[in-house]
């Protein structure tokens, strides 16, 4: 197998990897190349190209693998490799994903105590229920969800030993790429070119390859039309004066 030059995936129900959903942002552009951890990041948040445990044995042998428009498959596609170089200006792509629900769970005890946060995502643990984006202060900590099917019970349970609060119609909106692990300014271009849209929650992942915002599913198309704006549409020139600043 590690003779192969890369390996093509043609599917009827896949295409190149994009710099933003189609359906949401206007006219995309397709990302050359990806590394493996901007692939899985963007198909956690919302990317339906691949899913990361498809391509995950021949990453781990070393081996591109190749994602094509099964409706133009001569086009060079997306190619995913185990890392990209750095040559970039700004995030590899931006995903969203709609539709989730955000809960906030405050309690004063967690002030200078130990086991608060264990004890909350125990809770979400028996009821089988994953979470995506996470953001704590000294006394709360606010999850999002997509599966709310269970929802009620934690709900239930949270409530035995915190405040807590669910808000539903919300959106995740993520920049990924290796240069936000690099690049400081970028966190702050991202949160700029949302200026004047209400953030309910940011956080930026341990892997320091993404940014994430959560807010109202409503503002998500707009939230995702200025990121695209900003980091693909820009002229060039504009793009590195903004570096610049």
């Amino acid at each position: 197998m590690k003779e192969l030059r890369y390996v093509r995936v043609i599917n009827e129900a896949l295409r190149e990897e994009m710099t933003a959903d189609p359906r949401v942002v206007r006219g995309p552009r397709v990302v050359e190349r990806l590394s493996f951890d901007e692939a899985s990041e963007l198909a956690y948040f919302g990317a339906k190209v691949l899913h990361p445990s498809t391509i995950l044995p021949a990453v781990g042998l070393g081996i591109p693998v190749r994602i094509l428009n099964s409706h133009r498959p001569e086009a060079p596609g997306t190619l995913i490799t185990r890392a990209v170089p750095e040559d970039g200006e700004g995030p590899a792509a931006i995903a969203c994903k709609r539709g989730v629900t955000r809960v906030d769970i405050a309690s004063t005890r967690m002030l200078m105590a130990y086991g608060f946060l264990r004890r909350v995502f125990e809770v979400f643990e028996r009821f089988r229920t994953p979470v995506d984006v996470v953001t704590t202060s000294e006394v709360s900590v606010s999850v999002t969800v997509d599966d709310t099917r269970a929802l009620d019970g934690i709900l239930g349970e949270l409530q035995e030993f915190a405040d807590v609060s669910r808000e539903d119609g919300m959106a995740i909106v993520c920049a990924v790429g290796e240069r936000l692990g690099t690049d400081a300014r970028l966190a702050t271009r991202v949160l700029s070119a949302l200026e004047g849209l209400p953030l309910a929650m940011v956080s930026q992942g341990g892997s320091r390859k993404n940014i994430t915002v959560v807010l109202r599913d409503a503002d998500a198309p707009l939230a995702m039309e200025r990121l695209h704006r900003r980091f693909f549409e820009d002229t060039p020139a504009e793009r590195a004066a903004l570096a610049r600043a």
